[in-house]
Protein backbone atom coordinates (compact mmCIF):
# COMPACT_ATOMS: atom_id res chain seq x y z
CA UNK A 1 0.00 0.00 0.00
CA UNK A 2 1.47 3.43 -1.05
CA UNK A 3 1.39 5.87 1.70
CA UNK A 4 0.81 9.22 1.23
CA UNK A 5 2.64 12.42 2.75
CA UNK A 6 0.62 14.34 5.21
CA UNK A 7 1.11 18.06 6.06
CA UNK A 8 2.84 18.25 9.64
CA UNK A 9 1.18 19.02 12.45
CA UNK A 10 -1.77 17.31 10.79
CA UNK A 11 -3.39 14.15 11.27
CA UNK A 12 -4.15 11.93 7.53
CA UNK A 13 -7.46 11.20 6.73
CA UNK A 14 -8.45 7.87 6.43
CA UNK A 15 -11.45 7.18 3.66
CA UNK A 16 -12.98 3.51 2.82
CA UNK A 17 -15.02 3.79 -0.05
CA UNK A 18 -17.22 0.50 -0.80
CA UNK A 19 -16.98 -0.40 -4.73
CA UNK A 20 -17.55 -3.27 -6.54
CA UNK A 21 -14.37 -1.56 -8.95
CA UNK A 22 -11.25 -3.81 -8.11
CA UNK A 23 -8.49 -2.36 -6.54
CA UNK A 24 -6.80 -4.75 -4.63
CA UNK A 25 -4.49 -6.57 -6.64
CA UNK A 26 -4.16 -4.56 -9.71
CA UNK A 27 -0.57 -3.47 -10.95
CA UNK A 28 -1.10 0.15 -9.71
CA UNK A 29 -3.77 -0.05 -6.18
CA UNK A 30 -3.09 3.59 -5.60
CA UNK A 31 -4.24 4.69 -9.22
CA UNK A 32 -7.11 2.25 -9.12
CA UNK A 33 -7.84 3.89 -5.84
CA UNK A 34 -7.74 7.13 -6.98
CA UNK A 35 -9.64 6.45 -9.67
CA UNK A 36 -12.49 5.44 -7.71
CA UNK A 37 -12.17 8.69 -5.46
CA UNK A 38 -12.61 10.99 -8.94
CA UNK A 39 -15.76 9.02 -9.78
CA UNK A 40 -16.90 9.01 -6.25
CA UNK A 41 -16.37 13.00 -6.84
CA UNK A 42 -18.26 12.37 -9.88
CA UNK A 43 -21.23 11.02 -8.12
CA UNK A 44 -21.62 13.51 -5.45
CA UNK A 45 -22.22 16.34 -8.71
CA UNK A 46 -24.90 14.39 -9.75
CA UNK A 47 -26.77 14.34 -6.12
CA UNK A 48 -26.06 18.28 -6.37
CA UNK A 49 -27.58 19.05 -9.27
CA UNK A 50 -30.52 16.66 -8.12
CA UNK A 51 -30.96 18.49 -4.95
CA UNK A 52 -30.27 21.47 -7.16
CA UNK A 53 -33.51 20.15 -9.48
CA UNK A 54 -35.61 19.03 -6.70
CA UNK A 55 -36.26 20.22 -3.13
CA UNK A 56 -33.21 22.64 -2.21
CA UNK A 57 -33.80 24.22 -5.67
CA UNK A 58 -36.41 24.59 -8.43
CA UNK A 59 -38.51 21.88 -6.71
CA UNK A 60 -39.33 19.87 -10.24
CA UNK A 61 -40.88 16.89 -8.48
CA UNK A 62 -43.90 19.48 -7.07
CA UNK A 63 -44.96 20.33 -10.69
CA UNK A 64 -48.49 19.40 -11.55
CA UNK A 65 -47.63 18.83 -15.39
CA UNK A 66 -49.07 15.79 -17.03
CA UNK A 67 -48.11 15.54 -20.35
CA UNK A 68 -45.06 13.49 -20.41
CA UNK A 69 -43.90 15.61 -23.59
CA UNK A 70 -44.33 18.93 -21.41
CA UNK A 71 -42.78 17.52 -18.10
CA UNK A 72 -39.36 16.54 -20.55
CA UNK A 73 -39.12 20.09 -21.48
CA UNK A 74 -39.45 21.38 -18.13
CA UNK A 75 -37.27 18.92 -16.68
CA UNK A 76 -34.41 19.64 -19.15
CA UNK A 77 -34.86 23.35 -18.63
CA UNK A 78 -34.30 22.50 -14.74
CA UNK A 79 -31.65 20.92 -15.73
CA UNK A 80 -29.72 24.03 -17.14
CA UNK A 81 -30.72 26.13 -14.33
CA UNK A 82 -28.97 23.49 -11.67
CA UNK A 83 -26.45 22.85 -13.29
CA UNK A 84 -25.99 26.74 -13.98
CA UNK A 85 -26.45 27.64 -10.56
CA UNK A 86 -23.37 25.11 -9.42
CA UNK A 87 -21.11 26.32 -11.84
CA UNK A 88 -22.19 30.18 -10.33
CA UNK A 89 -21.43 28.24 -6.80
CA UNK A 90 -18.34 26.85 -7.39
CA UNK A 91 -17.05 30.08 -8.95
CA UNK A 92 -17.70 32.11 -5.74
CA UNK A 93 -13.89 30.95 -4.67
CA UNK A 94 -12.40 33.18 -7.49
CA UNK A 95 -12.58 30.71 -10.83
CA UNK A 96 -10.87 32.40 -13.44
CA UNK A 97 -13.20 30.75 -15.78
CA UNK A 98 -15.18 33.35 -18.28
CA UNK A 99 -18.79 34.15 -17.82
CA UNK A 100 -19.32 33.69 -21.20
CA UNK A 101 -18.88 29.59 -19.89
CA UNK A 102 -22.65 29.99 -18.32
CA UNK A 103 -23.92 33.09 -20.06
CA UNK A 104 -24.71 34.91 -23.16
CA UNK A 105 -23.18 38.05 -23.90
CA UNK A 106 -26.88 40.16 -23.27
CA UNK A 107 -26.56 38.85 -19.87
CA UNK A 108 -22.82 39.57 -19.27
CA UNK A 109 -23.58 43.46 -20.28
CA UNK A 110 -26.85 43.45 -17.91
CA UNK A 111 -24.59 42.30 -15.18
CA UNK A 112 -22.16 44.52 -16.00
CA UNK A 113 -24.48 47.59 -15.63
CA UNK A 114 -25.76 46.43 -12.71
CA UNK A 115 -23.23 45.20 -10.48
CA UNK A 116 -21.77 49.08 -9.72
CA UNK A 117 -25.22 49.87 -8.32
CA UNK A 118 -25.60 46.97 -5.80
CA UNK A 119 -22.09 47.69 -3.91
CA UNK A 120 -21.52 49.62 -1.32
CA UNK A 121 -18.54 51.38 0.36
CA UNK A 122 -16.32 49.16 2.25
CA UNK A 123 -14.39 46.55 0.58
CA UNK A 124 -16.26 43.57 1.75
CA UNK A 125 -19.45 45.33 -0.01
CA UNK A 126 -17.91 45.15 -3.22
CA UNK A 127 -17.28 42.70 -5.89
CA UNK A 128 -13.44 41.49 -5.52
CA UNK A 129 -13.91 39.07 -8.96
CA UNK A 130 -12.72 40.41 -12.32
CA UNK A 131 -15.11 41.66 -14.74
CA UNK A 132 -16.45 39.64 -16.95
CA UNK A 133 -14.89 36.55 -15.03
CA UNK A 134 -17.60 33.76 -13.87
CA UNK A 135 -17.10 34.11 -10.44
Amino acid sequence: MRRIPHLRGHKPIIWRLLTTLPVAGEPDEFAAAQEIVRLYRLRWRIEQVFRAMKSDGLRLEETQVQDAATLFNLAAIALIAAVRTIQLVDARDGSLRPATDVADPDLIAAAEAIGPTLERKTARQKNPHPVRSLA
